[in-house]
């Protein structure tokens, strides 16, 4: 499903146009999204976006490889939400950065917690800067939501 986004020229448009690429959905019913679904930024602007996760049961680490257009963002910093923190203590990896794509991630630290959390919440919070005006699409890459092996 594409959506179509307008914008003045003096602003950068941050968009998900494929509905099927910022939300992924697992065999679980589990569902991990982009927030906001549109952003619209001037140039030379910093902005986040939350990466959200639902329906979820005993997630323990995860990680996503986000793409960007890089004519048009910039990533500038990544910070682990609150969702895993609030079961255990926890050890974000470091994220890597590439033109156009940033990788990030997070799982318990030891000792593990017995259960994994559940729920919905917020996995990351991811800065960008808008360099010019254009419009970037944002696509997850290698979603990895998981649970310990049984």
């Amino acid at each position: 499903m594409w959506r179509t986004l307008s914008f003045s020229s003096i602003l950068v448009a941050l968009g998900a146009m494929l509905a099927s690429r910022n939300m992924v959905a697992f065999s679980s019913g589990t569902t991990m999204a982009i927030e906001p679904k549109v952003s619209v930024e001037a140039p030379n602007t910093l902005f986040n976006i939350t990466v959200v996760i639902a329906n979820v049961t005993e997630l323990f680490f995860w990680q996503f490889n986000l793409t960007f257009d890089p004519l048009v963002l910039e990533y500038v910093d990544y910070t682990e939400g609150p969702f895993l923190k609030e079961v255990s203590t926890t050890w974000p990896l470091e994220p890597s950065n590439g033109t156009g794509w940033v990788a990030a991630g997070g799982g318990f630290a030891p000792p593990y917690p017995e259960e994994g959390a559940s729920g919905d919440g917020i996995l990351a919070y991811v800065t960008f800067k808008a360099k010019v005006e254009g419009k970037s699409d944002l696509h997850f890459v290698g979603v990895f939501p998981g649970e310990p092996a049984k």
